[in-house]
């Protein structure tokens, strides 16, 4: 159970309830299921109080030493949290906060249909057999992904995308032996023409130039080519491309017919290289157009064990890693904190079956700014990926460097409970991410502090009370102690609002601290 005061014997205190999940089997809501649960190794000088996150469907009612009786409805399906939090009895210190969640899970029993007597009238014709669509048998994690939205024409460097070649460098964050690629035409408005693609392993002193001996073809239903009509996606057929955590992977697509409005993600804060004509096969390709964008390709999932589950970071342009590309560091320096967090996976038994997805986008909001609104984008990037086992929600700062009143407090976290309660409907354990400090910045107001430690307050008293899994405390973690108003340390600033390498360096160290913990509490099974 995660304990949020480290104190001498905390570790001892453990919730014992025998069971957690329950099924309903045409049960009705006066059907309960009735059971003690209690805090093992409490002291005399501890006391126990109990909340329930959903006292209609688990209720629970404080007993002496410890225990409680814990009241489930088999009514209904859902969810509830008990939340037991153990005090000093002298000093009301809180000394451990004890979670449980408990579930039920609706499994109806069929009933036998009523018979209807023979009719007198012709029969229906019976309907002609629809054939079964293939199902894929693979386990398939997302290994890589990129939040889409339209192009400005300024991001489309010259000579364009018709009829050349993009070579793509990818990072990806979990490796195994097959890998399947989606393309995105999200945003056009015709038809996008992909006449070859292959992957390969880029050498490591020239990113334009691949291993030959590695190179794989990408095909679509076998085809080497395929039409991906305007608002549509492709996915590609299974590839035997084997790939390591943390290895760069060389997506080299061959364009036809290019809409004109292109889908992209327009910093990627690695290097792509266009050049016109079929090139997908060649070693090496030429270095004068360098954009730093991906284009139309959104994922790449690889095949996995139903133990691996996709974190998935969903943010702004701190999340997207603002700045990290910058001088001394440059494009191709993965040194977003999402970065720090996947390079942690693998070091860690209880996380190496883990992959990062980033889904920020620089100067993005709730409600507005660059590439659909946040609250839009949501089922997109977050409950539609394939197998995403865990959320970091780290987006507001810029939709409080827009608040005009404190109501607007109210809008954000408002749009906060909505994210949440998708992702825990599909699943997903749910880590909130805290808002940095932006005294120095240009978004400062006093109005705008106020806001901004309101929907701090807010993520800390859903994190308290059970609501979601886990808090990374970005405000405290990177604040200026002595700073009034509060200000990023200056170890870790770099321009007011976001933070430097530094910052990002500690921000995915604390993320994974926090994720491991808990999932080493709560161990991912198949």
């Amino acid at each position: 159970m995660a304990g949020n005061v480290k104190v001498e014997g905390a570790k001892k205190l453990k919730l014992n309830v025998k069971t957690t999940k329950y099924t309903r089997t045409n049960q009705t809501s006066k059907v309960k299921k009735k059971q003690t649960i209690q805090v093992k190794n409490l002291t005399s000088k501890q006391k126990v109080s109990w909340k329930s996150s959903n006292k209609k469907l688990a209720a629970v009612k404080a007993g002496k030493k410890g225990k409680a009786k814990l009241t489930v409805s088999l009514g209904k399906a859902g969810t509830a949290r008990i939340t037991a939090t153990v005090k000093n009895k002298k000093t009301n210190k809180k000394v451990k906060v004890l979670k449980q969640k408990i579930t039920v899970v609706n499994r109806a029993v069929p009933t036998k249909p009523p018979v209807t007597p023979p009719s007198k009238e012709t029969p229906t014709p019976t309907p002609k057999e629809t054939p079964t669509p293939t199902i894929d048998p693979h386990y398939w994690v997302g290994t890589w992904g990129s939040s889409q939205y339209q192009a400005n024409p300024t991001d489309i460097r010259r000579p364009g995308l018709k009829d050349a070649t993009v070579r793509q460098i990818v990072r990806v964050s979990l490796g195994g032996e097959q890998i399947r690629l989606t393309y995105s035409n999200q945003f056009g408005k015709s038809d996008l023409e992909i006449k070859a693609a292959t992957v390969a392993n880029p050498t490591m002193d020239k990113f334009p130039n691949i291993k030959t001996s590695t190179l794989k073809t990408v095909t679509f239903r076998g085809s080497e080519s395929i039409t991906i009509p305007a608002g549509g996606k492709a996915v590609s057929d299974v590839i035997e491309y084997p790939v390591n955590a943390v290895d760069k992977i060389a997506v080299s697509t061959y364009f036809g017919e290019v809409p004109s409005e292109v889908t992209h993600h327009g910093a990627a804060r690695a290097y792509s290289y266009q050049q016109l004509g079929n090139q997908v096969r060649n070693i090496t390709m030429g270095q004068e157009v360098r954009p730093t964008s991906w284009y139309f390709l959104s994922n790449v999932d690889v095949v996995a064990n139903p133990s691996n589950k996709s974190i998935v970071c969903f943010g702004d342009s701190i999340t997207d890693g603002y700045g990290t590309d910058t001088s001394p560091n440059g494009p191709d320096s993965y040194l977003r904190w999402t970065d720090i967090l996947a390079n942690n996976l693998p070091s860690d038994e209880a996380t190496k079956g883990l992959s990062v997805i980033n889904m920020g986008i620089g100067a993005n909001s709730i409600f507005g700014g660059q590439g659909p609104p946040a609250k839009d984008r949501f089922d997109r990037d977050v409950i539609e990926q394939v197998n995403a086992g865990y959320l970091v929600l780290q987006i507001g700062v810029n939709d409080v460097g827009y608040a005009g009143s404190l109501n607007d407090v109210t809008r954000i976290t408002g749009e906060y409970q909505i994210m949440i309660d998708k992702a825990h409907a599909k699943g997903i354990k749910v880590f909130v991410g805290t808002l940095s400090p932006f005294h120095g910045n240009g978004y400062y107001t006093e109005l705008h502090e106020e806001v901004r430690q309101g929907v701090n307050a807010w993520l800390r008293d859903k994190y308290e009370k059970g609501g979601v899994e886990g808090l990374l405390d970005f405000d405290q973690l990177l604040l200026r102690p002595d700073s009034n108003p509060p200000a990023l340390a200056g170890a870790y600033n770099n321009d007011g609002l976001h933070p430097n390498a530094a910052g990002y360096k500690a921000m995915g160290e604390l993320a994974f601290d926090t994720i491991a913990e808990y999932i080493k509490e709560n161990p991912v099974t198949e």
